[in-house]
């Protein structure tokens, strides 16, 4: 019955007059704060089957200034003093947070968020920092879709690789995304080599050139960033996973290094967003390692709202690109189950890592 519930909800905000007055709501009495998470803006998408994780201009920007009318815009740091405060101290705040370290982030999103007075956060993944190198997800994107191979055979994938249609290219990327994600860091980036070896190096320059979308940026870069407004944290050394599959040893690495890297560059990390950031990509061993390693906050991908209650190690995050998707993220969160869902996990992480401790 809660189920039908739900989807009637569900189907009754996708009524035009209902998302009107969904607006409204969302904007007054049933607000309720949030992290929203990016990853790289673009003025346009060449190829949206490679440029995944990034939104264009044209939406973005007026979801700011939306934001800058309604909202009050907070920090990491202010997050931190006032969640323990409840509910009060958190009314109508939102927090604005860029995964990865795309050089969009220094062209386009801090001018634009610098003329707003809004500040922002983003979590670097600093191998990546001053390199030519790419997300291991966009190496497979680019591979599988590029290639001019039918079919072939990639480390730690039992079945053959085919890829004699888009389709087929799309479900092999979708496969081997899911490998990456869930693969220890050493046979990650077994395969993550194996993938570039689908390509020439001069077709890995041309890619690069004409995505120039997923160029990170430089620590110069980051340090313009930072003086616009941005403040800078970690989002693991290489992207890979902090899993139950992943030793104590790696996730220290991931979280140390990049932590390090950062505070010899820009100054003290004391912010972390979780790659990937769903319940499976996170063990509680990763919780334990945070609080050894100084951070404050880490960020998931679980979406929801922030309150009181909620972990300040496992804090949600919601993916939201328009002003319509904020109003109805707010209002299907009273209905669809999720607060529950991230609650009841929150707990369950936490007393397993209480329990792991215990051990130690």
């Amino acid at each position: 019955m809660l189920t039908l519930l739900r989807r009637a909800a569900n189907a009754l905000l996708g009524v035009k007059p209902l998302r009107e007055v969904g607006a409204i709501l969302a904007d007054g009495p049933l607000h309720q704060p949030l992290i929203l998470f990016f990853h790289g803006v673009e003025e346009r998408l060449i190829d949206p089957r490679l440029q995944v994780l990034h939104t264009i201009m044209g939406n973005f920007e007026p979801l700011m200034r939306h934001l800058k009318r309604e909202f009050e815009i907070i920090t990491p740091d202010e997050l931190a003093i006032r969640q323990p405060q409840g509910r009060r101290a958190l009314r109508r705040s939102v927090m604005l947070t860029f995964d990865d370290g795309y050089q969009n982030n220094a062209t386009l999103v801090a001018p634009l968020l610098r003329s707003l007075d809004m500040p922002f956060t983003v979590y670097l993944t600093t191998s990546c920092i001053g390199t030519r190198s790419f997300i291991p997800t966009f190496v497979a994107r680019a591979a599988l879709f590029k290639t001019k191979l039918s079919a072939c055979h990639l480390p730690h994938i039992v079945d053959e690789i085919v890829l004699t249609s888009d389709a087929h290219r799309a479900r092999a990327v979708a496969v081997v995304s899911n490998a990456l994600k869930t693969l220890p860091t050493a046979q990650g980036r077994d395969l993550t080599s194996a993938l570039r070896t689908l390509l020439t190096d001069s077709q890995w320059s041309e890619i690069e050139e004409e995505f120039r979308s997923e160029r990170m940026m430089s620590w110069d870069e980051v340090r313009q960033v930072q003086s616009a407004g941005g403040g800078i944290g970690s989002h693991g050394h290489e992207h890979y996973p902090l899993h139950p599959k992943q030793s104590h040893e790696e996730i220290q690495r991931q979280l140390v290094t990049s932590r390090d890297l950062i505070s010899q560059q820009v100054g003290p990390c004391r912010h972390y967003a979780f790659p990937n950031g769903q319940p499976a990509d996170i063990c509680p061993a990763a919780l334990t390692e945070l609080r050894r390693a100084g951070y404050v906050t880490a960020t998931t991908t679980v979406p929801g709202p922030v309150t009181a209650a909620s972990s300040a190690l496992l804090l949600p995050r919601s993916c939201i690109y328009s002003v319509d998707a904020l109003h109805r993220r707010v209002l299907r969160t009273r209905f669809d189950g999720s607060q529950k869902f991230l609650h009841d996990w929150q707990r369950s992480m936490m007393t397993a890592n209480s329990l792991a401790d215990d051990k130690v």
